[in-house]
């Protein structure tokens, strides 16, 4: 575990090919443990423009996550609120 502002961390893990880490991993777990898998990841953690992170999984699945939000929470967001989502600015 890492610790990050007094908040414990999951280490990564190697998926699929890819690190799923930090607020992307708790994500990931927990919505296996909810029996609502994203899938594997396809593709590493991407910037968004407000200054969050993103991994992009199967199935049009998103994890993101952002510091000011939740606090640094990963939350699973896909299908058409991802895409409209992704046409704001």
């Amino acid at each position: 575990m890492v610790s990050t502002a007094g908040t414990a961390v999951a280490a990564d893990r190697v998926i699929n090919g890819y690190n799923v880490g930090g607020s992307i991993y708790e994500e990931y777990k927990r919505l296996e443990n909810v029996g609502r898998s994203p899938g594997n990841p396809i593709s590493g953690e991407l910037d968004d423009r407000q200054g969050g992170k993103f991994q992009k999984f199967v199935n049009n699945n998103y994890i993101y996550w952002n510091q000011r939000v939740d606090p640094g929470r990963g939350r699973q967001v896909g299908g058409a609120i991802w895409d409209k989502w992704g046409n704001y600015d």
